[in-house]
């Protein structure tokens, strides 16, 4: 699971602007799962080999596009810390 944690990190910091975790919107979620739907598949080659950076700039083929097994993994690591920063906030008193 945490390396499922870490890869989230590493995708999000790679596609999105890195902000207080409080101030994503829907919006910049949806557009971090959409491009997540265009990388390529990470265990086949030539793109085992590139660095993130790269693998957001390559043209991929439709047979080489992640899964949506993997784009779904992704929503339900956002949406733990989604919750997460939630109960945090209520913890903390600071719900809006």
């Amino acid at each position: 699971m945490q390396k499922s944690y870490e890869r989230l990190h590493i995708v999000w910091l790679a596609i999105a602007i890195d902000k207080p975790i409080d101030t994503y919107t829907p919006q910049n979620i949806g557009r971090f799962i959409d491009r997540c739907f265009e990388l390529p598949k990470m265990n086949i080659s030539p793109y085992n080999k590139m660095t993130w950076e790269q693998r957001l700039d390559v043209d991929v083929p439709e047979e080489d596009l992640q899964s949506p097994k993997f784009v779904e993994a992704l929503k339900y690591n956002l949406a733990i810390i989604s919750n997460l920063n939630t109960i945090n906030q209520y913890n903390h008193g600071n719900v809006r």
